[in-house]
C-alpha cells in the first residue's frame, strides 16, 4: 500500500513542462505516495513520491513560456510550504560546441552552472529580436549552493568511476512497454548536424521525408560517435520563443557563452532557487524533429535522480531538527529495507547465499586459481554474451570452483551493484521440490533485483498484481520480469552449478535452459552464463557452441587441500615432515582428480596410532573406476570398528540424513536423534547430542555447513544407489507402501536410483534396452510392486499383494519386465516365492502364426514361443546372468520355465552363467534343467567356449566331465575352446583341455589361427611352452596366411617365445608367408631390434625379399628404423644394401624418397652413395626434390657424386626445375655447381606486373620464383 504523508513532509519540487518529460520523471521515483488535498486556488496536478530518501513533488506546466512556469511554482510553494528549492528538468536545444567534457551531441545533458558574470541561466527578453540579434534584458538567480555542491560531487564521482550510474537510471524506463518505446536511444546515426546556413526544405516533415541534402551534414570526429551520456555544465538561455535559427544560435552562444536554449526557466527562477537540467533533443536550427525527445527527457531525468543521492537531506529539511531527521531517516531506511525484503521474499524464499558461504569456507588458500587463470575463463569473463561450460567427473570439485568463480566476480564488481548483475544456483538432486523451472527463474530474478538500490518497478508491479489476490505469477510472467530486470544492468553473470542434478522430468531442465539462452540472446540484455555438469551427453549436447573447459582437481590443488588438513591428523604426523610429504603424494596419486576422495582418504588417517599404520593405510587406498564406492565402504568399516555408542550414533545420523526428503538443519537432526520410543518430552540440555560428535563419528561421510547450519551428505550417489537396501532393513513397510502409491514419489525414487547407477560416467556409453542412448534412459512405468520387488522388501510385497496393487502382478514396465523379472535380476528369492505363490507368470509366452514348428503345423495352432524383456531375457536368464542360484533353483523347481530359452543374442541361461563364472548356477541348470550344453549364440560361440575364454576353470572342468560337450567344431567360423583359452593366457584351462584329449590342437578358428599361433601372437609364453611340450602341436604349423608361430612372435617382439622356438624346437627360420615375408622381415618392419639380432645370430637371411622385391633393409628404411638399418649394413652381408626391389630402387633411394637424412648417412657410411635411377628414370636426387625434402637434396648434392644427372626422365623435368619449385637457394646453387648452362637451359623474364618467371627449354615455367635465380651469381 502506498504511503500517505503530510504536505509539510515534501521539500523538493520537480518541474517538468512537457508530457514526455513528466513520464520520464515518474519512472525515476523509488516509490509513489498517496495524493493529498489541495486548496481550491491550486490548479496544479501533482505526483508525490520519494527518491533516495527525499520526498518530492512532481508537477507539469500547462502551457509554454515563462508565465506559466511562474504560476505553477507559486501555487506549488503555497500548497507545500517546506519546498525550499526545485529542479527544472526537461529537454532543450543544444549549441554544437565543445566543453571540457567533449562535443555537445543529441542526448547529452546540460546543467546550469554559474560561469563568469552569468548566474547559470540568462534570459533573452520575450523574443525581442532586432536585426537578427536578441537583446538580453533580464538576469536570473543562480542555483542554490546545496544544488551546486550536489552537482559538483556527482561530477567528481562520475569522473572517478569506471561505470556511469546515469546509464542504470535510464534503464529504469522499460522501453519494451509500448508506451515507453520513444525513450529508447534512437542510435548515433540519427544524430545529424547540418551546416548552419542550410535551411530545412519542408516544414512539418522530417529531413529524410523532405529530402534534405545529406552531403550538407557536418562530418564530426569518429571518436565523438559514442552513445555515452555526457553531462556539460554552463550557461543556459531561457526565453518565450523557441529558437529555430542556427545563425542566431551561434551568435548568441559566442556572445554569452551559452550551451543550451529553453523556454521555461526564466519564469521558474524569478523567485525560486532552482537548478536547470536539460537533455539535448535538437540543435536549435530549422531541422528540428521529435525523434530525440524521449531519450533526451530520460537522460535529463536520470541525471536529476542521481543528483538526489548527493543532496544532504538536512539541507532539504532544515526546519526539522538534526536528531529528529536522523531518527526519521533511519526509520524510513528500515521501512524501505523491510518492504524490499518483503517483496523479494514473496518472489521466492530460496537463498543460495548461505550455500555459497559454506562452500567458499571449505576452500584452501590458492586452490582453484587455475580456473581463474585459464584462457577460457578470462575469455568468458571479458567478452559479452559468452557461455563457459565446465564438465568434470563426480567429486572433481566442480561446486567449489563455481563458488570460487562467484566470489571472484562478486569481488571484481563489488562496487558496481547497479551496473553488473550476478545470480547463481546450486542444483541439488534432493531439492527438486524447490528447484523447478519457475523456482530457479524466480531465484535468479530475486538475486538480480537485490543488487538494485530499490526494488525495480516491474517487480513491484508483479507483486502488487498478485499479492492482493493471493495468487502466484505464472512462469511466463516470471520469465518476462527476469528479462526486464536483467536489462537494467550493463552485464549479467549467471552461474549454474551441477546442472546434471537438475531433473529433466516433465522438461524442467530443458525449459529452464531455453529461457536462460533466450535471455542471453535478447538484444536488451548482455548475459554471460557459467555452467558445471558431469559429462552426460544429454547435457553436453546443449552446450556444443559454448567455450569448453574440463574440470579436474589439479595435483597442486589436492596438495594444498591435504596440506590444509594435516593439522587434523595425529601429533606424530604433524611432527614428521617426510611422512606428511608421503601422505600428500599418496593421496594425490590415488584420487585421480577427485576432491571428495581426498576428503575421505585424509579422514581415514585421523585415528591411526603409528607411522606403520599410516603407511599401511596409504598402500590400501583404492584406485580405479570403483575407488569412490570402495572409499565409502572403507569409511563404513571404520564406523563399524568404533565403540557401540559411537557406532550407533553414526548409523542413526546416516539413516536420518539419507532418508530425509530435504537437507537437515542442525537443530532438526539433533532433535530427531534424541527421540526415543515411550518418551513424551525432551530436555534440550540433557538429551540432544553434540554437533561435533555427530560429525566426527561419521568418519568424514557427513559435513556441517556452518553458515547455513545444514548437515549434508556429500556422498549422496551411494545413498541414491542403495536407498532401497536401507528400506529393506527398515521396520515400517506400511509407510513405504503409502509412499510408493503416489506416482510422483514413485517416479522420483526410481530416478534417484538410476542417477546412482545408469548415469555414472562408466555406464554412459552404448544404448539401453529400448535402443536409446543410456543417458536418455531410465525405466518408466514401474508400479509400486515393481519397486518393492526390485529391492526385495518382503513385508511391503506382502502388503501390496493383499491390496488392489495385486492387479499389477504381471504388468510389464517400459523395459518389458514384470515385478518377478526385477526380483530375479536382483536375486530376491523370498520375493520370488511370494510372487510365484500369488500366480505370477514365471516367463512370457505367446503364439506366433508366422513361425511354425512341425508340431504346430500338425495341430493347426500357432507355435508358442518364450520371450523376455527388451533383450529377450526371461527371469531365469536374468537370475543366471547375475549368479542368483537360489532364484534359479526356485524357478527351475516351479516347472514353469524353459531352461533353454534364448534372448536376442541367442544366449541361453547356461551361457550367461558360464560366461560370468557362476559355477553354482551352472550346476543347478545341469541338475534341474534339461539344458543343451552345445547351443551356440549368434556368433557361433558355445557355453564351453565362453567359459574357456573367460578363464572359469571349474565350469570348464564341469562341462568336460559331464560328457555332453561336443569337442569338434560345428563348422563355419566358430572360435574353438583351446584357442579361446590360449588367446587370453589361461594356462590351467589349456592344460585341462590338452589332458582331456578331446580337442584337435591344430584346428583353426575363424581367423585361421590355431591355439599355438594365437598364443605366440599374443605373447603368451607359458601357453606356447605348454603346447610345445605336449607334443600335440607342430612348432611350424601355418595359419591361413602361411605364417608360423615364429613369424607372429617376431612381429610382436616376444623375445622369450622367439628364443624358445629357435633354440629348443629348431623351427624353420626363413619361412615365408603368402607375400614372401620371413620372420626376419616382420621383426625389421616392426623395429624389434633384439629380435632382429637374435634371428641374425640364428642364421636368418637378412636379404630375403618379399614378392615385391623389398628386403628387410628396404622395409626398415621405409619405416624409419635407424637402429635396425645400422645393424643390417654392418652385417657381413651388407644387409643387401645394393639390392633393388622390382621397381629398381635401392635402400638409399627409399631413404631419399622419404627425406631421411639420418638413414642416408648410415647407408653412405657403409658404401659409396648409389644414386642410379630406378626403372622409371627417377634418381634419388629427383625423388628428394619432387617430394619437397630440401635437406635430403642438399645431402645428396653434397656427396660430390657427379652422376646426379641433369633431368628427371620420369616427368621430363630438369633437376633445376624441381629445385626452383622447392624454392631453396642453397639447393639451386648446388645444382648449378654440377651442371652447365646447356644442361639447365633456363632464363628469367619479368612480367608486366613485375613478377619474375623462370622459363625452361621445354616451355616449363614457374612464376614468382625467378627472383631466386636472378639473385644468384
Amino acid at each position: 500500500m502506498s504511503k500517505t504523508l503530510t504536505a509539510e513532509d515534501y521539500t523538493v519540487g520537480w518541474i517538468c513542462p512537457l508530457r514526455v518529460e513528466h513520464i520520464a520523471a515518474l519512472e525515476m521515483l523509488d516509490e509513489e505516495h498517496e495524493r493529498l488535498p489541495q486548496p481550491t486556488t491550486d490548479h496544479n496536478s501533482y505526483v508525490l513520491g520519494s527518491v533516495h530518501g527525499h520526498n518530492v513533488v512532481i508537477t507539469g506546466i500547462p502551457g509554454p513560456g515563462n508565465t506559466s512556469a511562474a504560476t505553477v511554482v507559486a501555487q506549488m510553494r503555497s500548497t507545500f510550504p517546506n519546498i525550499r528549492f526545485g529542479l527544472l528538468v526537461g529537454i532543450g536545444g543544444g549549441v554544437p560546441t565543445e566543453t571540457e567534457e567533449g562535443p555537445i551531441r543529441l542526448g547529452d545533458v546540460i546543467v546550469s552552472q554559474p560561469t563568469g558574470e552569468h548566474s547559470g541561466t540568462v534570459q533573452y527578453d520575450h523574443g525581442k529580436m532586432r536585426d537578427g540579434v536578441f537583446e538580453r534584458t533580464g538576469a536570473l538567480a543562480p542555483p542554490p549552493t546545496v544544488l551546486q555542491n550536489a552537482a559538483r560531487n556527482l561530477a567528481v564521482n562520475r569522473a572517478r568511476s569506471r561505470h556511469d550510474p546515469l546509464e542504470d537510471n535510464i534503464k529504469r524506463i522499460d522501453t519494451t512497454i509500448r508506451g515507453l518505446r520513444r525513450y529508447k536511444h534512437p542510435g548515433i546515426d540519427q544524430d545529424r548536424l547540418y551546416e548552419r546556413d542550410y535551411i530545412h526544405r519542408q516544414s512539418g516533415q522530417s529531413c529524410r521525408d523532405c529530402g534534405c541534402d545529406e552531403s550538407r551534414i557536418v562530418q564530426r570526429k569518429a571518436e565523438d560517435d559514442d552513445c555515452m551520456t555526457r553531462v556539460h555544465h554552463g550557461t543556459i538561455a531561457s526565453g518565450e520563443l523557441v529558437l529555430r535559427d542556427a545563425a542566431t544560435r551561434d551568435e548568441m552562444a559566442q556572445k554569452y557563452g551559452l550551451l543550451c536554449f529553453e523556454t521555461e526557466a526564466a519564469g521558474a527562477l524569478n523567485d525560486f532557487p532552482c537548478l536547470v537540467i536539460r537533455g539535448i533533443s535538437d540543435y536549435c536550427d530549422s531541422h528540428k524533429n521529435d525523434e530525440w525527445h524521449g531519450y533526451a527527457s530520460a537522460a535529463a531525468a536520470a541525471y536529476a535522480r542521481q543528483l538526489f543521492l548527493h543532496m544532504p537531506i538536512d539541507e532539504a529539511k532544515r526546519d526539522i531538527s538534526q536528531s529528529a531527521e536522523t531518527d526519521i531517516q533511519h526509520i524510513r531506511c528500515r521501512q524501505d529495507s523491510r518492504e524490499k525484503e518483503e517483496v523479494l521474499n514473496w518472489v521466492t524464499t530460496v537463498d543460495y547465499g548461505t550455500q555459497q558461504s559454506d562452500y567458499l569456507r571449505l576452500r584452501q588458500p590458492g586452490t582453484g586459481q587455475w580456473l581463474l587463470d585459464s584462457p577460457q575463463y578470462k575469455l568468458w569473463l571479458e567478452a559479452d554474451g559468452q557461455t563457459l561450460f565446465c564438465q568434470g567427473i563426480p567429486g572433481a570439485g566442480k561446486t567449489l570452483l563455481t563458488s570460487i568463480a562467484i566470489d571472484e566476480i562478486t569481488t571484481r564488481f563489488g562496487n558496481d551493484n547497479q551496473r553488473i548483475g550476478i545470480a547463481y544456483v546450486f542444483c541439488n538432486f534432493r531439492r527438486q521440490d524447490e528447484q523447478k523451472y519457475d523456482g530457479l527463474l524466480a531465484s535468479l530474478l530475486k538475486q538480480l533485483a537485490q543488487r538494485q538500490a530499490f526494488v525495480p518497478k516491474v517487480v513491484n508491479s508483479l507483486h502488487d498484481k498478485h499479492k492482493a489476490q493471493r495468487t502466484r505469477p505464472t512462469v511466463a510472467e516470471v520469465a518476462t520480469t527476469l528479462r526486464a530486470v536483467a536489462a537494467l544492468f550493463s552485464k549479467v553473470f549467471i552461474l549454474i552449478d551441477a546442472l546434471d542434478e537438475y531433473s529433466d522430468l516433465r522438461g524442467h531442465r530443458t525449459n529452464f535452459l531455453a529461457e536462460i539462452f533466450g535471455l542471453q540472446n535478447d538484444s536488451a540484455c548482455v548475459a554471460n552464463i557459467f555452467v558445471t555438469s558431469r559429462p552426460i551427453p544429454e547435457v553436453v549436447h546443449k552446450f556444443k557452441n559454448a567455450i569448453p573447459l574440463e574440470v579436474r582437481a589439479s595435483d597442486e590443488d589436492i596438495q594444498k587441500y591435504v596440506s590444509g588438513r594435516i593439522s587434523h591428523l595425529p601429533s606424530f604426523v604433524r611432527a614428521d615432515p617426510r611422512l606428511q610429504e608421503n601422505i600428500t603424494a599418496a593421496i594425490v596419486q590415488a584420487v585421480d582428480g577427485m576432491f571428495l576422495l581426498a576428503q575421505l582418504h585424509i579422514d581415514s588417517l585421523v585415528g591411526k596410532r603409528s607411522i606403520r599404520a599410516v603407511y599401511t593405510a596409504l598402500m590400501k587406498f583404492p584406485k580405479g573406476s570403483d575407488a569412490y564406492d570402495q572409499a565409502y565402504e572403507n569409511a563404513m568399516e571404520r564406523i563399524g570398528e568404533q565403540v557401540n555408542d559411537q557406532r550407533s550414533l553414526a548409523l542413526d545420523v546416516l539413516r536420518w540424513i539419507s532418508g530425509s526428503m530435504r537437507p537437515f538443519k542442525t537443530p532438526e537432526l539433533r532433535h530427531a536423534l534424541a527421540v526415543e520410543m515411550g518418551r513424551l518430552t525432551l530436555d534440550p540440555d540433557k538429551d540432544l547430542p553434540d554437533v561435533a560428535d555427530m560429525v566426527s563419528v561419521c568418519a568424514g561421510l557427513v559435513v556441517l555447513d556452518e553458515e547455513s547450519n545444514i548437515i549434508r551428505y556429500p556422498f549422496y550417489d551411494y545413498a541414491a544407489k542403495n536407498w532401497g537396501r536401507h528400506a529393506r532393513l527398515g521396520t515400517l513397510p506400511e509407510n513405504l507402501v503409502e509412499f510408493l502409491k503416489k506416482q510422483k514419489k514413485r517416479d522420483a525414487s526410481m530416478q534417484a536410483l538410476m542417477k546412482g547407477t545408469l548415469l555414472s560416467p562408466s555406464s554412459l556409453d552404448g544404448t539401453s534396452m529400448d535402443g536409446k542412448p543410456k543417458y536418455q534412459h531410465y525405466t518408466k512405468g514401474m508400479t509400486s510392486l515393481h519397486i518393492v520387488a526390485f529391492f526385495g522388501i518382503v513385508e511391503a510385497t506382502i502388503m501390496l499383494l493383499g491390496s488392489p496393487d495385486r492387479a499389477f502382478l504381471d504388468t510389464q514396465d517400459e523395459d518389458m519386465r514384470t515385478p518377478l523379472a526385477w526380483a530375479a535380476k536382483q536375486g530376491h528369492d523370498a520375493v520370488i516365492e511370494l510372487l510365484l505363490g500369488s500366480g505370477a507368470a514365471a516367463e512370457y509366452k505367446w503364439r506366433d502364426s508366422q513361425r511354425q514348428t512341425p508340431l504346430s503345423l500338425q495341430s493347426g495352432e500357432a507355435a508358442e514361443y518364450v520371450w523376455g524383456d527388451l533383450r529377450g531375457q526371461t527371469p531365469l536368464s536374468l537370475a543366471a546372468e547375475a549368479g542368483h542360484n537360489a532364484v534359479v533353483r526356485r524357478l527351475l523347481n516351479s516347472g514353469r520355465v524353459d531352461p533353454n530359452s534364448r534372448d536376442t543374442a541367442a544366449w541361453t541361461p547356461l551361457m550367461h552363467a558360464a560366461k560370468n563364472g557362476h559355477i553354482a548356477v551352472v550346476e543347478s541348470l545341469f541338475d534341474l534343467g534339461k539344458v543343451d550344453v552345445n547351443k551356440w549364440d549368434n556368433l557361433r560361440r558355445t557355453n564351453f567356449m565362453w567359459a574357456a575364454k573367460e578363464g572359469h576353470y571349474d565350469i570348464v572342468k564341469l562341462l568336460l566331465e559331464s560328457g555332453r560337450v561336443r569337442s569338434e567344431p560345428h563348422g563355419g567360423w566358430e572360435l574353438i575352446p583351446p584357442t579361446a583359452a590360449a588367446n587370453e593366457g589361461h594356462v590351467a584351462i589349456v592344460q585341462l583341455l590338452l589332458e582331456s584329449g578331446k580337442f584337435n590342437t591344430d584346428a583353426e578358428d575363424d581367423d585361421g589361427h590355431t591355439p599355438l599361433i594365437s598364443a605366440a601372437k599374443k605373447g603368451q609364453y607359458d601357453i606356447v611352452k605348454l603346447l610345445l611340450e605336449s607334443y600335440q602341436v607342430d612348432p611350424d604349423q601355418r595359419s591361413s596366411q602361411k605364417r608360423t608361430p615364429l613369424s607372429y612372435a617376431a612381429e610382436g617382439g616376444h623375445i622369450p617365445i622367439v628364443e624358445l622356438l629357435l633354440v629348443s624346437y629348431h623351427v624353420e627360420i626363413d619361412s615365408r608367408d603368402t607375400k614372401g615375408r620371413t620372420p626376419f622381415f616382420w621383426a625389421a618392419r616392426r623395429d624389434h631390434f633384439t629380435v632382429v639380432r637374435l634371428l641374425l645370430k640364428a642364421g636368418a637371411d637378412p636379404t630375403a625379399s618379399d614378392i615385391r622385391g623389398l628386403t628387410p633393409l628396404h622395409k626398415a628404411v621405409i619405416c624409419g628404423h635407424p637402429q635396425v638399418v645400422e645393424l643390417l649394413v654392418k652385417h657381413p652381408s651388407g644387409g643387401g644394401i645394393f639390392e633393388m626391389d622390382i621397381d629398381g630402387r635401392t635402400a638409399q633411394f627409399h631413404a631419399a624418397w622419404h627425406g631421411n637424412c639420418e638413414l642416408l648417412e648410415i647407408l653412405a657410411s657403409s658404401s659409396p652413395a648409389n644414386l642410379q635411377e630406378d626403372r622409371y628414370g627417377v634418381t634419388p636426387l629427383s625423388a628428394a626434390l619432387r617430394n619437397g625434402h630440401d635437406k635430403a637434396a642438399k645431402y645428396l648434392l653434397g656427396c660430390g657424386n657427379a652422376s646426379t644427372g641433369i633431368e628427371d626422365e620420369d616427368l621430363d623435368q630438369p633437376f633445376l626445375w624441381w629445385a626452383v619449385k622447392l624454392g631453396d637457394p642453397d639447393v639451386i646453387d648446388l645444382i648449378l655447381q654440377y651442371t652447365t648452362a646447356a644442361d639447365h637451359k633456363y632464363h628469367v623474364e619479368t612480367d608486366s606486373d613485375g613478377t619474375m618467371t623462370t622459363k625452361f627449354n621445354r616451355s616449363r615455367e614457374i612464376r614468382g620464383i625467378g627472383a631466386t635465380l636472378a639473385a644468384l651469381p
